[in-house]
């Protein structure tokens, strides 16, 4: 009694022999080919990872000035030394407070006063919305200034900003302009794509 069919016969042997190699041939074939589509969609997950590190550092790069820029404002805005203005950002909104300290590092360089109002904002909550950026304001008055500050952080390379003319004068601890930031937090790498798809 035999375990498998024809196991007692020399032509099926054989030919079961035959077909076992050509099996075992074709399944390294199919191994080679998988190790090939392995590498290429790995080297094309890699690039496809590497311009999504690109293009968010491209979206972020208007969020961070360099010493440089920071000492070229500082130079920029000397003319209203002494002037005073208020920065500030909503509580709890880590990203814009950073950009914050940034902008009042160059407004010190510029021997500009400060009163600083990172992180200490409560948002509206009857507002209709918020609006994203650096916002620049003040009265009519302080068009000069408002306009310097609006050029010089908005230069290109520099910060995005815009301008906003109150007609009502609002005060901040004695200052009329102020630069209001509101950023986006960047989300980390994957967060984004899940989030997108939903």
């Amino acid at each position: 009694m035999s375990i498998l069919p024809d196991w007692n016969s020399i032509e099926s042997t054989a030919r079961f022999s035959n077909f076992l190699f050509w099996v075992s041939i074709i399944a390294l074939l199919a191994l080679g080919a998988a190790e090939v589509g392995t590498h290429i969609y790995g080297n094309r997950s890699s690039f496809l990872a590497s311009r999504d590190a690109e293009a968010k550092l491209v979206q972020y790069q208007d969020r961070s000035l360099s010493l440089e820029q920071i000492n070229e404002i500082g130079k920029e805005l000397g003319p209203f030394a002494g002037r005073s203005i208020y920065v500030g950002s909503f509580e709890g909104h880590a990203e814009s407070a950073r950009v914050g300290t940034i902008i009042v590092t160059a407004l010190n360089k510029a021997g500009i006063h400060v009163i600083n109002r990172l992180g200490l904002v409560v948002p509206n909550l009857a507002s209709k919305g918020m609006e994203f950026g650096i916002r620049i304001v003040g009265a009519n008055l302080d068009r000069p200034f408002t306009d310097a500050l609006e050029k010089s952080f908005g230069a290109p390379g520099r910060l995005v900003t815009n301008s906003t003319v109150l007609d009502a004068t609002m005060s901040v601890d004695g200052a009329v302009v102020g630069m209001m930031i509101l950023m986006k937090a960047p989300m980390p790498t994957g967060l984004e794509a899940q989030t997108s798809s939903h």
